[in-house]
């Protein structure tokens, strides 16, 4: 599938990481177009596609301001943050794809924002923009880590309460990994970790959790299987892998959250119960709290995709409202 010419032509310019990722997430509750803990029988679909005008008008209006350039990181160091959502490297010299034994130079791409909502049980209501970018195959970033929670807690690599300190900087199958996330100096329960999508929690247990209930969780969510080849410390982040379009991850958690038309993925009522507070906590106090902050009630997740023409872009995948979600949004 070729590459869309909004992923492979020109610089990349685009806010600093942190302003990028509340960029993301406030364009992702306007695509939403949800208000306060809409009920189940508020009429989401409808107010959502009125408002895909405005969001589109207001996303290239931000993105015409003159944005601070990105710090370039060298091939060898490369940076994950959860807080800020992005991989730094330099377009100009050698980075990594995270395909095993692959290297590359390719231009970075322009700013640029696709989104995709749609009704999780009927498939006429729906609203995109920037399909191209929508069916690309990228690598999903942190959004895996919710696959990830499931499978080491069905795995009992950790429990409910199971607790970790964030060591802030690690380094997994020679990739450094750096959380910017707020320091809590206490350890992160498994709920805690995914809110705030601690990359320090999840590239640990590499060191536990086997490949194949990885990957068991993995199918039932809709994902191919991790390769023997693939880094499982990158790849329980979503950084090494098959790649997946950004449309299907809306899927993902639908079948990890057991709402929508497709089988739920199994686990117990503890794991789901986990998971649940995870996405919620994300959408209020973690890495997606713009969301709360905007009054949208959701479940949802944060990451970061390495776009296959160069640079990043940020990703959040949400399903509305949170209890009895009707609707779930993918923007990039």
């Amino acid at each position: 599938m070729p590459v869309p010419p909004q992923l492979q032509d020109a610089p990349l310019k685009r806010p600093g990481a942190g302003k990028l990722a509340l960029f993301v997430v406030a364009a992702c509750a306007m695509a939403l177009g949800l208000r306060g803990s809409a009920g189940a029988g508020s009429d989401a679909g409808s107010d959502a596609g009125t408002k895909v005008p405005a969001l589109h008008q207001s996303l290239h209006q931000s993105l015409r301001q003159p944005f601070a350039q990105p710090r370039w990181a060298s091939p060898e160091r490369r940076d994950f943050s959860p807080t800020s959502e992005r991989r730094d490297f330099s377009p100009t010299s050698e980075r990594r794809d995270f395909s095993p034994g692959v290297t590359s130079v390719q231009p970075a791409p322009p700013p640029g924002v696709a989104f995709f909502v749609r009704a999780l049980t009927n498939p006429r209501d729906r609203r995109e923009a920037y399909g191209a970018i929508l069916d690309t195959p990228v690598l999903p970033g942190s959004i895996v880590k919710a696959v990830t929670l499931v499978a080491a807690l069905e795995a009992g690599v950790i429990g409910p309460a199971s607790g970790a300190m964030c060591r802030r900087v690690v380094t997994v199958d020679g990739v450094r990994f750096v959380c910017a996330h707020p320091d809590l100096r206490r350890p992160l329960t498994p709920a805690e970790a995914l809110a705030h999508s601690c990359n320090d929690f999840f590239v640990s247990l590499a060191r536990q959790l086997p490949r194949d209930r990885v990957n068991r969780t993995r199918v039932a969510a809709g994902l191919p299987p991790l390769a023997a080849s693939a880094a499982l410390g990158p790849a329980l982040v979503g950084l090494d892998g098959p790649r997946v379009t950004p449309r299907a991850l809306i899927d993902v958690l639908s079948r990890l959250t057991g709402v929508g038309p497709d089988p739920p993925v199994p686990m117990s009522p503890s794991t789901r119960a986990v998971l649940i507070e995870g996405l919620t906590g994300a959408a209020t106090f973690g890495t997606a709290s713009a969301l709360g902050a905007r009054g949208v009630s959701a479940w949802a997740k944060t990451g970061t995709a390495p776009m296959p023409g160069g640079g990043v872009a940020g990703l959040v995948v949400a399903l509305a409202p949170a209890g009895r979600p009707t609707h779930g949004v993918v923007v990039v």
